[in-house]
């Protein structure tokens, strides 16, 4: 056959592909579901992964509250370490450390005790309710210095603004409750309750001892009446300070890495998405496989007549395909869809909650990253299915539910199948931004179907070999579980995989909390 003929019988198969969904989508409801949920998945947590990093690149100079920020705990910057960053931007200053605060009544409660200069807040805005400017809230009046103050400090000391509290040799005053605070990410976790002083405070409260747990922070703001100078102009400064004071024994930080803490946060919180996105493709995959296999159950009676007609084995899988592959491009256009405007609406809905700052947008490679998905998955799971109907005459075509026919599709479907599968794993691995999460998902899954294959097999045996049992409904119970196309097989790996994926993300989230 030449390759025009091939071509008009591409066009015939395609007009009764088109013909047959004018019917509508029976049988294909559940294929376009899985395939609309998991490229929605993949895309949903791939675009807010996406928009996690550009809020970060977007915010992390306000975060830091610099550029870059160097850190030393017990003692301040030296005169030349303090010219030698002086001289590359403006610097401010930011003091942190843990202390016990105490009312008039002598409760007690943990502190995270955070001492600012004048110009802080330099980058961003602080929040403080009443809305009074920073100066004045922290300002000394005769010999009380002002203090702005979290609702966690409140609740356990039973405070409220204008009352005072003692926080070492000091007599504070609150004048304001902290609503928000710029660099509130980039002073890392806090166990204590919030309060906010000067500076001058600080020194004046007899809590500044030698051997003093105090991590004091100096922030760069380079290029201050321009443009933000580019990471690599960060870089350099870290490097040039690090080359010029070897032994200083600062912790260096830039404005694209705002502390260790949100780093190793934001990085497991990626790897729980990259997680979910995979096993929801895992999961869709094996909801295609069986809605293909329905839907050859289902197209018996098309399939012999084409057949009957002078279809050949390859016009009918192509016919079955070309149906599969339409709903496919459905389903996925509604994952895009779904996927693209996740960022958006968690923005919208939880926006003000997120501990960490989203930047939502369209992003074209995470919209194609879920199309190639959903195509390579709706292939991969669907051409071994629908192969099946490849070699069946007519008349097994009809009779395939009682003689149970072949098992197993050509070699060219399940090759086919192989490496689409190949594919699949080579891309989710590629892809991921964590690839360990990746390359351990795509084994274990492989590893878990097998071995459900394997108790599916296992359970077919022991019902085939099962002593006859009086019970009518038994008999027919067990004998079902091991008749010619019996569903066994894609009972167990559907009920399985499903089981072991509620465990997998369960645990864990529950790890990550526990962390």
């Amino acid at each position: 056959m030449n390759f025009w003929s091939r071509l008009r019988n591409l066009g015939v198969l395609t007009r009764f592909a088109a013909r047959d969904l004018r019917g509508g989508l029976d049988g294909l409801r559940i294929f376009l579901a899985c395939i609309a949920l998991g490229v929605g998945a993949i895309v949903a947590v791939n675009s807010l992964a996406r928009a996690l990093e550009d809020g970060l690149a977007r915010d992390g100079r306000t975060i830091l509250g610099g550029d870059a920020a160097f850190t030393l705990i017990h003692r301040e910057l030296a005169p030349a370490e303090r010219a030698f960053l002086g001289a590359r931007g403006e610097l401010s200053s930011v003091a942190g450390l843990r202390a016990m605060a105490r009312n008039a009544a002598g409760d007690a409660t943990l502190v995270d005790l955070k001492a600012v200069d004048a110009s802080w807040p330099r980058l961003g805005e602080a929040v403080l309710e009443p809305k009074i400017a920073i100066p004045a809230a922290l300002a000394k009046s005769g010999d009380v210095y002002g203090a702005a103050v979290d609702d966690a400090l409140l609740d356990r000391l039973n405070l409220k603004v204008g009352d005072a509290f003692d926080l070492g040799d000091l007599h504070l005053r609150i004048r304001a409750r902290v609503v928000s605070e710029p660099d509130r990410l980039g002073t890392g976790i806090g166990f204590g309750a919030r309060a906010l002083i000067s500076d001058e405070a600080l020194r004046a409260s007899g809590l500044v001892q030698p051997g003093s747990l105090i991590r004091w922070t100096t922030r760069v703001v380079m290029n201050p009446n321009g443009a933000p100078p580019s990471e690599a102009e960060v870089a350099r400064l870290v490097d040039d300070a690090k080359a010029a004071f070897p032994e200083a024994g600062w912790e260096a930080r830039v404005r694209s890495s705002v502390s260790p803490e949100f780093s190793r946060n934001l990085a497991h919180f990626g790897e729980f998405l990259a997680l979910v996105g995979l096993i929801s493709l895992v999961v869709g995959g094996v909801g295609v496989a069986n809605a293909a296999q329905g839907f050859i159950e289902r197209k018996r009676g098309t399939l012999a007549i084409l057949k009957s007609l002078g279809a050949s084995g390859g016009g009918a899988v192509t016919l079955a395909l070309f149906e599969f592959l339409a709903v496919g491009a459905l389903g996925i256009g509604v994952g895009l869809i779904l996927g693209a405007a996740t960022p958006y609406l968690v923005a919208a809905i939880a926006g003000a909650a997120l501990p960490y700052p989203l930047a939502p947008a369209i992003y074209p490679r995470e919209l194609a990253l879920g199309a190639l998905y959903g195509v390579l998955t709706a292939l991969t799971f669907s051409i071994a299915p629908l192969g099946r109907a490849h070699d069946l005459p007519v008349s097994a075509l009809f009779r395939d539910l009682v003689e149970g026919g072949q098992t197993w599709p050509r070699l060219r479907y399940a090759l086919a199948a192989g490496l689409g599968a190949a594919l699949l794993a080579a891309v989710a691995i590629l892809a991921s931004p964590q690839k360990s999460v990746a390359i351990t998902v795509v084994v274990s899954t492989a590893l878990a179907l097998v071995a459900l294959r394997g108790v599916a097999s296992a359970a077919m045996a022991i019902a085939r070999r099962a002593p006859r049992v009086r019970s009518v409904e038994w008999r027919m119970a067990i004998a079902n579980l091991h008749r010619p196309g019996a569903p066994t097989p894609s009972v167990v790996i559907s009920l399985g995989l499903g089981l072991a994926v509620l465990v997998a993300l369960t645990l864990v989230d529950f790890n990550l909390r526990a962390q």
